[in-house]
């Protein structure tokens, strides 16, 4: 490319809002930008697990001592077989 239609291109960029330029006339991205600024904070947070909003870790502090089940929550009926079984709601 000659450096005539490099800089109608660069014009033409400008123009449209493409791209941006420092104070001292570097040209750069924004959206480069906006991705390795992402990218770090990304990679940050990989260091924590990968979620910055969990701030206890991925399993809940223990709640105290275990509860025993109540084995007779249930319905125990033998049948005339020795087994179990349950009423349907039809009988």
């Amino acid at each position: 490319m000659s450096l005539k239609e490099c800089r109608k291109s660069l014009a033409t960029l400008a123009l449209h809002g493409i791209y941006s330029v420092t104070a001292d006339g570097t040209i750069y991205s924004r959206r480069m930008v906006r991705d390795n600024t992402k990218a770090l904070k990304d990679k940050e947070n990989g260091k924590r697990g990968g979620n910055p909003g969990l701030n206890q870790g991925v399993n809940p502090p223990d709640k105290g001592e275990d509860k025993a089940q109540n084995p007779e929550s249930r319905s125990q009926n033998p049948d005339r077989r020795g087994g179990w079984y349950y009423r349907s709601a039809s009988s």
